[in-house]
């Protein structure tokens, strides 16, 4: 369901300089070679793919399943990269403007270091799964570098200022990937006027919402307990960012269409490349579903009275935002006797309804909401089930990496 977000008053965001871990570049090894795009957007074949065509590669410091990682030797391969001049730290301690543009769309942050415990200091917007924060804290406690920033969303004023961005724009960016139509670029902010300004536009805003990273906010916050100090953040203005909001399709296996056929539902047979029109419009209070395998592509339709009366002991949903996710969680699934453990996540449709038919079982896709409306209903104090939604595009992994003050890897603030 969507909860209140229980937890204490948030406090204000300390964003300190850093002096993070990036990749030497050589002929032989650029930052596109070696970084990678976002890590829920592969599959395990071509993580491991990756892993085994470069020794450099950040995949071998971090990546989605534990059986690609070898994340007990994370920690010494840093140090080993450091020694052998794979890895070097920035110049100084800084802020650092960083900005990217995937498909069209063009994206600017902030990125620094934060005191732990980061959830006392952001707002979010999605519930966690335990056992995915037990996985990241132990790739995390291995790996002792963090190599992906935690995506925060500023919708105050800008914290890069026009100015600010023409004129460091104009200089070597520290880091560059061009590759594949997307370009990724990080500037240091070493002037102290310039961090100042960034600082006080962060006060005198509202909390950070989470965009990405909440199984690894709760997994830092536990790690505080055990010496480690800050986690890396990466604040983007909403503002002067074209942000996309898309859903993450649920893959639930042995899920066959006669299970879904509960009273009140009704099935309707949908023509390929109609599936978010569909989503987009369901009548007064009924909800929508798009249930499909690589042959079947069907939409069910509910009223919220039907939804419920599936499981008529769960909690209501209460917000107005994501309301077939809530219910396909706390009703749905239950009526359909789904183990969420078994449950896969996956972006890409495509690729969900491939797995769901090598599953015997069905891909299931709800709709996306509005991001303003997920950061309101978050700043309301209302959670979303886990992977509701998707905010990018992201960061590539990889582009500035922040170690753990321990291991002997090197210091992490300047």
């Amino acid at each position: 369901m969507t909860s209140p977000a229980a937890g204490p008053a948030r406090l204000k965001l300390q964003l300190r300089a850093m002096r993070p871990l990036i990749y030497r570049t050589t002929p032989q090894r650029s930052a596109a070679a070696v970084t990678v795009g976002p890590l829920d957007v592969w599959d395990d074949e071509h993580v491991a793919r990756l892993v085994q065509q470069r020794t450099d590669h950040v995949l071998h410091l971090v990546a989605p399943t534990a059986e690609v990682q070898q994340s007990e030797a994370a920690g010494s391969t840093a140090r080993a990269w450091l020694d052998d001049a794979v890895l070097t730290q920035a110049p100084a301690p800084a802020l650092f403007a960083w900005t990217w543009e995937v498909a069209g769309r063009q994206v600017q942050g902030v990125a620094g270091a934060v005191p732990l415990p980061l959830a006392d200091k952001t707002v979010p917007h999605e519930r966690v799964r335990a056992a995915t924060v037990d996985l990241r804290e132990r790739q995390l406690d291995h790996a002792r570098v963090q190599a992906e920033p935690i995506l925060l969303l500023h919708d105050g004023d800008p914290l890069l200022s026009a100015a600010l961005v023409e004129r460091i724009g104009s200089g070597q960016p520290l880091v560059d990937v061009d590759a594949a139509g997307e370009r990724h670029r990080v500037w240091p902010i070493t002037d102290a006027d310039d961090q100042r300004a960034i600082r006080n536009r962060l006060s005198a805003s509202a909390a950070p919402v989470v965009a990405d990273g909440h199984h690894r906010v709760a997994a830092l916050d536990r790690l505080a307990q055990r010496g480690w100090v800050d986690g890396m953040v990466l604040i983007v203005d909403t503002a002067t960012s074209d942000l996309s909001l898309t859903s993450v399709h649920r893959v639930v296996p042995g899920l066959r269409r006669a299970t879904v056929v509960t009273a009140g539902a009704q099935l309707v047979e949908l023509p390929e490349g109609t599936e978010a029109a569909w989503l987009a419009s369901p009548g007064p209070d009924h909800l929508r579903w798009v249930l499909a395998d690589e042959s079947t592509l069907v939409g069910l339709d509910m009223s919220l009275q039907a939804a419920r009366a599936t499981n008529p002991a769960a909690a209501r949903c209460s917000t107005p935002v994501a309301l077939d996710a809530c219910h396909l969680h706390s009703h749905l699934f239950d009526a359909w006797r789904v183990d969420e453990r078994r449950v896969d996540y996956v972006h890409d449709w495509q690729e969900a309804r491939r797995r769901a038919g090598a599953r015997n079982g069905l891909a299931v896709r709800i709709a996306a909401p509005q991001l303003s409306r997920i950061i309101d209903v978050a700043r309301d104090g209302h959670l979303l089930p886990p992977k509701a939604t998707s905010i990018g595009p992201k960061p590539r992994v990889g582009m500035l990496m922040l170690p753990a003050p321990q291991g002997g890897i090197g210091g992490s603030i300047g």
